[in-house]
């Protein structure tokens, strides 16, 4: 429970049982005692991938940002104060992002360091911006949708790219992590890990903006229409190679 001891205190934490067969709701519940800011929601069954999970925690999340954590990953006790202070600077931006520490299972070993400042041409080749670090205007979360239940994979990266189309994202550089991610080969994004399913949802976010991409005058170029031109122009872009792409779950917010 690294979030609790942050140093940041305005806020609510939404925790989603998802019908767990250990001891993690007894824990979650001692901590909720002593914590009104902490609310426990327990499904009676399995609701069976993270997308529907994150859907129905952002639905009940009343706050103007939302922060997406996974169970096993560490927040750093800056995180929710970096953030937080340079989205009200900023509110021109949907969405901002720290520095991500992706370690091994054990938190001892590490692995990279995810820290690179925002292009959203870049964004559509592959996805660099985990969850753990990011801020979302709940504003836009809304306008955009939100994180769809029918996506399997890569839910995370869906909605990064939707939330690109209202408002730019970013980079809050710090020289320290401000999450570390556990990466390991039994976690949801190793094992549910697929490309086809990445294709078809970039595939219909094109299609579904392609009306504005045909109106498009470069004399009075809005936002949007840029970001869907970068998107087009990233799409028929081949690089050599391609670039890594790490999608991170959670099942909580």
């Amino acid at each position: 429970m690294s979030i609790l001891n942050e140093n940041y205190s305005y806020f609510g934490l939404l925790i989603s049982d998802d019908a767990s067969t250990n001891h993690s709701l007894a824990i979650a519940q001692k901590y909720a005692r002593n914590d009104a800011l902490i609310r426990i929601f327990k499904n009676k069954q399995n609701l069976g991938k993270p997308s529907r999970v994150i859907q129905l925690l952002a639905q009940r999340a009343k706050g103007l940002y939302l922060m997406i954590s996974d169970s096993d990953d560490v927040a750093n006790q800056h995180r929710l104060s970096v953030l937080v202070a340079y989205a009200i600077q900023h509110p021109e931006a949907v969405l901002v992002y720290g520095k991500v520490e992706a370690v091994d299972e054990t938190l001892s070993q590490h692995q990279r360091f995810y820290d690179t400042p925002f292009s959203i041409f870049e964004l559509f080749c592959g996805n660099y911006i985990p969850d753990g670090a990011i801020l979302i205007q709940k504003k836009a979360y809304d306008a955009c949708g939100g994180v769809e239940s029918s996506i399997i994979w890569a839910e995370d990266y869906q909605l990064r790219l939707k939330l690109a189309l209202f408002g730019p994202f970013h980079y809050v550089h710090t020289e320290y992590p401000l999450y570390l991610y556990r990466f390991h080969h039994q976690n949801w994004t190793a094992k549910q890990h697929n490309l086809k399913e990445e294709a078809r949802f970039k595939e219909k976010l094109l299609k579904d903006y392609q009306h504005i991409l045909d109106k498009i005058q470069f004399k009075q170029l809005h936002y949007q229409h840029y970001a869907v031109l970068m998107y087009t122009l990233a799409s028929r872009f081949k690089p050599k190679k391609k670039p890594a792409l790490f999608s991170f779950c959670h099942s909580s917010i």
